[in-house]
């Protein structure tokens, strides 16, 4: 269930910058998850400019939970990469690239009665 939702996690990343559509990531985190907060400002700033990814920015190749100790909380590792993507204006123009790289991330999660919340993002763990 844990590795599932981290692959939905990240499918409304993508879904927040190649619509673009803030408020997607919110209901998915603790309000407390300052990597959350990062990803959703991005989604917002890209709405609010009315610019857009060409496709999904991110692809995941191997996501792996591993467990933390606490029965309510896990760690889900994830393997992926960033796609080299544009980012487009509201008249198709380019305003920036992003070139192709490997990601790795930590996605720590909580159970809240209903489901996983993430409780932080962590990028390029060794």
């Amino acid at each position: 269930g844990a590795e599932a939702f981290v692959r939905f996690f990240f499918t409304q990343a993508n879904r927040a910058w190649s619509e673009p559509r803030a408020g997607l990531l919110p209901p998915l985190c603790l309000s407390s998850s300052k990597g959350c907060a990062s990803l959703e400002s991005m989604a917002a700033s890209m709405a609010a400019n009315r610019q857009r990814y060409d496709g999904n920015p991110i692809s995941l190749a191997i996501v792996t939970a591993m467990g933390t100790g606490a029965a309510t909380d896990l760690s889900v590792d994830v393997q992926g990469k960033q796609e080299a993507r544009q980012v487009l204006n509201s008249e198709g123009q380019v305003v920036r690239s992003d070139t192709a790289k490997k990601i790795h991330f930590q996605i720590d999660l909580r159970w809240i009665g209903d489901g996983w919340r993430v409780v932080e993002t962590k990028v390029d763990v060794g």
